[in-house]
Order: C-alpha cells, then structure tokens, then sequence
C-alpha cells in the first residue's frame, strides 16, 4: 500500500479522489489479505499494482467525482467461469481476491469463460454501487463505454448511463 499511497498523493487531484482511490485500494488489500492468510500490512500489489491499473481506478475516482451521482445502480455482476492466471498461478474464476471483494453483491457466472470481473473491478463496484436491479426508469443524458482487449465471444465491454430518474 505505501507504493500506492505515494503514487496517489503525488498526482494532481482532488483530496475527494485521492481519499477514494487510496479507499479502493485498501478493499483491494483487505479481499487480498483474507484470501491469502496475511495481515494487510504483508500484502504486496501485483496485477493491482500497477500503473494502468492506478490510472484506471483514478480516473473513474474523477469520473464519480465530477458527475456526483445521487445514486449508482449496477445490474447483477458477471463473473464468468473457469480459471484465470495470476501472479500466484492458476485460480478458480472468480479469483479469491475478486470473490472476497463480491460478498454481498449480486453476482452470477454466465456462459463466459474467463474472467470478467477483476479485484479491481469488484472493488470498484463495491466502493460505488448503492443498489442492484435493473436500470431505472429515467431520461438518459449521457452513455459511455469502456472496451476491454481480450477477445470473448461476445463484446468485452461495460457501460455507464447517466440519467435523471423520472417521477412516478
């Protein structure tokens, strides 16, 4: 986490988004400690760890921050199946880490096999999210994509809509 912290503190934005991502962050060393029988202080970032990974969670900490949404709500997680390779070998999907992460959440495995939700994912989603369902009636305003680089047999993407719940 020091590496992380001090990468944090040093980029040019908010205390808001700094304070988010070192939050992130900490859910991320939390899930790694519980999976691998450590105190958090003996956990060391590998995937996680790294710098796109940092810009990745910091940007949507700006993200979140700008739109400052009353409320986000997720439809239910696909996790995919099989087994993924990490740094500590072959592992079940959702990796131990990532499963820590999801307790709590609405999750299922789909007909996807790979991982389709990663620790950094799901600590993401587990710092945001206020509810699960389906998108609400609003008025859209705004989408956005994200397009992931693996192949899968279906798009290897997620998506953002922003909008105004309507009055009932």
């Amino acid at each position: 986490m020091d590496f992380i912290e001090h990468t944090i503190q040093n980029l040019a934005v908010s205390d808001k988004v700094k304070n988010d991502v070192i939050s992130i962050y900490k859910l991320i060393a939390q899930a790694e400690s519980k999976a691998h029988g450590v105190d958090v202080s003996e956990i060391h970032f590998h995937e996680v760890g790294m710098m796109d990974a940092i810009a990745d969670v910091t940007c949507c900490a700006m993200l979140m921050e700008e739109i400052n949404p009353d409320k986000v709500v997720v439809s239910p997680i696909n996790t995919g199946f099989g087994k993924v390779k990490c740094a500590h070998g072959i592992l079940p999907v959702p990796a131990p880490a990532t499963a820590n992460l999801l307790e709590g959440m609405v999750c299922y495995s789909g007909n996807i096999e790979g991982e389709l939700c990663t620790p950094t994912g799901a600590a993401i989603l587990k710092y945001y999210v206020n509810e699960f369902g389906n998108m609400p009636a609003m008025i859209m305003e705004k989408q956005g994509y994200g397009m992931g680089n693996k192949d899968f047999p279906v798009a290897n993407c997620i998506r953002a809509i922003l909008g105004e719940k309507t009055r009932k």
